[in-house]
């Protein structure tokens, strides 16, 4: 490339310029193929950001062989895109579309999903669920479900429902800082003031699960409590660095605070990093009459990890414990078949 530069500035009208031009593209545009065919996308950007210069100084942009890589670049990147849109895959699609615009293929040579990747569904979008405000936590992935989360952890209101439409008695509730206590508490009365929109709190595993199945009846939705595999990513995330702002944990208050308080996480989420512990579905390390409780609530300090889990017996509730759902969401659900 350096010499035919330099003789295009001592000639620049010698007929055999092109010529040998050409055969330097022949060279490096199959190369450019290759690798996207190969799914090599550094070395694809790489020769192409080497040869296209070139291309350019020796007005060799509509010559064949820099034409036939273009032809052939369209059809590889539109199948690599609908296979990325069939599987949800957001970040591959970004991916391929950042190629693309490397690679200098225009936008319209890979519709139509160059515009439907725009509509892509993604974490942190609402669900259509009524009346209860969730969250999409994962997308589908090879056959497998997604999952939505509730945006905040069940509320007072909507357990004071629950219980009134259920007749399901209040569960014995303890501070679990402290095991025996004289003071009596309930979900309805836990020891300190609550707002109808602050976290149920003194509710027992048993009592979230039944309220799962109860709001599934209700709504023809499967909610359920998570999977610690599925709860640790949705606290999992680098905050301020700042525990008392991150999250409402015990930083010179008691008692609760409205379930929708403070700083969300990435992708929507309120209270998952304090407020109250939150219930999974998992047993404990002794056996499944205790279950696995996971994250902070407002008797923690800004010593405790923010996915700190532990177990409690699942017929009991705790002053700093609450709940939130979650359930499967497939991609039909997200409108893509």
């Amino acid at each position: 490339m350096d010499s035919l530069r330099e003789a295009r500035r001592l000639a620049p009208r010698e007929p055999a310029l092109y010529r040998l031009s050409d055969e330097v593209i022949t060279y490096y545009a199959p190369k450019v193929v290759e690798a996207v065919t190969a799914g090599n996308d550094d070395e694809a950007q790489e020769t192409h950001a080497r040869i296209a210069p070139f291309v350019a100084e020796m007005e060799r942009a509509k010559g064949k062989p820099w034409a036939a890589m273009h032809e052939a670049l369209p059809p590889l990147l539109l199948a690599r895109l609908q296979d990325e849109l069939k599987k949800l895959d957001s970040v591959a699609v970004a991916r391929t579309k950042a190629l693309a615009t490397a690679l200098e293929v225009p936008s319209e040579t890979l519709e139509p999903a160059w515009s439907q990747a725009i509509e892509l569904p993604k974490p942190g979008d609402a669900l259509k669920d009524t009346g209860v405000a969730m969250v999409l936590a994962s997308l589908p992935r090879g056959g497998r479900p997604g999952l939505a989360a509730m945006r905040h952890e069940v509320t007072r209101s909507e357990y004071a429902a629950f219980a009134s439409g259920s007749g399901r008695p209040a569960a014995r509730c303890r501070n679990r800082l402290v095991p025996i206590s004289l003071k009596k508490r309930s979900w309805d009365d836990p020891g300190f003031n609550q707002g109808g929109n602050h976290p149920a709190v003194c509710v027992s595993y048993d009592d979230a699960r039944a309220y799962a199945q109860w709001l599934s009846r209700r709504t023809g939705k499967d909610y359920r409590l998570p999977t610690t595999a599925e709860w640790r990513p949705l606290a999992d995330y680098r905050g301020s660095g700042n525990a008392c702002r991150d999250g409402r944990i015990d930083c010179g208050s008691e008692g609760t605070a409205a379930a929708s308080q403070g700083p969300a996480s990435p992708i929507g989420l309120s209270g998952a990093r304090g407020n109250v512990r939150e219930w999974l579905a998992d047993c404990g390390a002794r056996g499944c009459q205790r279950r696995m409780v996971a994250g902070l609530g407002w008797r923690d300090t800004t010593r405790t990890p923010a996915t700190h889990m532990d177990d409690f017996d699942a017929d009991t509730g705790f002053d700093d414990i609450g709940f939130r759902l979650v359930r499967a969401v497939s991609a039909e659900e997200l409108g893509v078949r």
